[in-house]
């Protein structure tokens, strides 16, 4: 009997990981096959970004497709899921990288494309220690706005016109948005 050379270890990690990645999305995917959308032109999620948030906002796409924050709720419970299991590692995995993969895996299995990645500064308020991050911002069809941070928790909240943000113990300001 031949032993298994390294090369075919690899072909056969490779061949299992693509194929349980590929039914691990359509799992996901089929069972929020009933997901309710509205589809506006994505100006329109450009402009309530910018009132609400004050903030510079772009997309690459030419549709916003929308749902209600019930079902945020539920697609972003799901990712935290995934997310958090692939800790934090600078330059290689931090804020950016996996704010990318949020609104990528919000598009790529819900295929709803209003999670965006927003830049901004942070301020613990425990430590004053002061910083530049990335993390989510999502708009329901209500046009309500929603910060998503994977790296302070996964935590959620809705944001308000004119209000300070402060959810866990850090404080932001927002700089600039980019939509999925």
């Amino acid at each position: 009997m031949s032993e298994i050379t390294e090369l075919q270890k690899r072909t056969l990690s490779e061949f299992l990981g693509t194929n349980l990645v590929v039914s691990g999305i359509n799992s996901l995917r089929n069972s929020y096959n009933n997901l309710g959308y509205e589809v506006k032109p994505v100006c329109f999620a450009n402009i309530s970004i910018t009132s609400i948030l004050n903030i510079p906002s772009i997309s690459k796409d030419y549709d916003a497709y929308f749902t209600s924050w019930e079902n945020w709720e539920k697609m972003l419970d799901t990712i935290w899921g995934v997310i958090k299991n692939f800790p934090w590692e600078r330059e290689r995995a931090d804020c950016d990288d996996r704010a990318r993969v949020v609104s990528g895996l919000c598009s790529l299995i819900y295929r709803i494309n209003t999670c965006g990645q927003m830049y901004c500064e942070f301020t613990n308020i425990l430590t004053g220690e002061k910083g530049r991050h990335y993390a989510n911002i999502i708009m329901d069809n209500n046009q309500n706005l929603y910060l998503f941070d994977v790296d302070n928790g996964g935590l959620k909240m809705k944001l308000e016109k004119n209000k300070p943000t402060t959810m866990g113990n850090w404080s932001y300001r927002f700089i600039s948005m980019e939509l999925a």
